[in-house]
Parts: C-alpha cells; sequence; structure tokens
C-alpha cells in the first residue's frame, strides 16, 4: 500500500476526489510511488471484470425463476464496473503523461470515481441480499 505521511495514498480507495486532489496524490507519491501505482493499475483492470462477472452469476442465481423480478439489479453492478475501467483509463493516461496536467482527462476520472462509489454501495449490499437468496434454505409448504 502506497503511504505518505501515515496515510494511504491510494486514490481508488478515497470516496471523493476532484482533479486537484487526483494531481496532488500523484505529486506527494513521488516518481518512484507513481510508477508502483501505475504497475498496479495495469492489473486493477482484471478486478473490475472478475467482480463484475461475479455478482452477475449471483443476481441472476437469485432470481432465476422470479419472472421480471429482480431483472434491473443487474445494472449496478454493470454501472459500477463501467465507471471502475474509465477511472482506470483515465487514470492510467494522467500517469503516463506525468508531470503535464491531463485536465481533461482528470475530470473524466473523477467524475467516474465519485460515481463508482455511488453504485458500489447499493451493488454489495444487493450482492449479500443475493447471496442470502441463493444459499437460504428452500421454503418447505
Amino acid at each position: 500500500e502506497l503511504v505518505v505521511d501515515g496515510a494511504s495514498k491510494v486514490p481508488d480507495t478515497m470516496p471523493w476526489i476532484t482533479p486537484d486532489i487526483l494531481f496532488g496524490t500523484f505529486a506527494e507519491l513521488g516518481a518512484e510511488g507513481r510508477d508502483f501505482y501505475l504497475g498496479g493499475l495495469y492489473t486493477d483492470f482484471v478486478y473490475p471484470l472478475t467482480y463484475w462477472i461475479f455478482m452477475g452469476l449471483l443476481y441472476s442465481l437469485a432470481v432465476q425463476g422470479s419472472g421480471q423480478r429482480g431483472t434491473r439489479l443487474v445494472w449496478f453492478p454493470t454501472a459500477l464496473m463501467l465507471c471502475d475501467q474509465v477511472e482506470n483509463i483515465t487514470f492510467l493516461f494522467v500517469l503516463s503523461w506525468w508531470p503535464e496536467k491531463l485536465w481533461v482527462m482528470a475530470v473524466i476520472g473523477s467524475v467516474a470515481h465519485s460515481v463508482k462509489w455511488l453504485f458500489a454501495l447499493p451493488s454489495v449490499a444487493l450482492m449479500f441480499r443475493c447471496g442470502w437468496e441463493v444459499l437460504r434454505p428452500a421454503k418447505t409448504t
């Protein structure tokens, strides 16, 4: 984990960022920290696809046989994954062109990052709810 002055400085874990916060965070990391973060960013493209597939399968199992009830819920993890990928792509561009400040990419990445967190909480809550639906004992009549 990247730490500066005792605090975690990974933009992915911050609930809200602006372009100024993003640029400031990357500057605080220094060259070595930015290189380390950039290396991890390449692997971070797999993580959203993994949780998207897992959540999609779990949701499908939970709503199986229920007709249309709950089928729209699959859009929460889809939106989460898409925002996470946009965030990753824009942060990759910002770091690749560092120290030049790519403001448009930083704005897009900051918005995607914040929207990602808006979808994260409902998606995780939904995942637990669907997990309960899949794992609970069948009702006997």
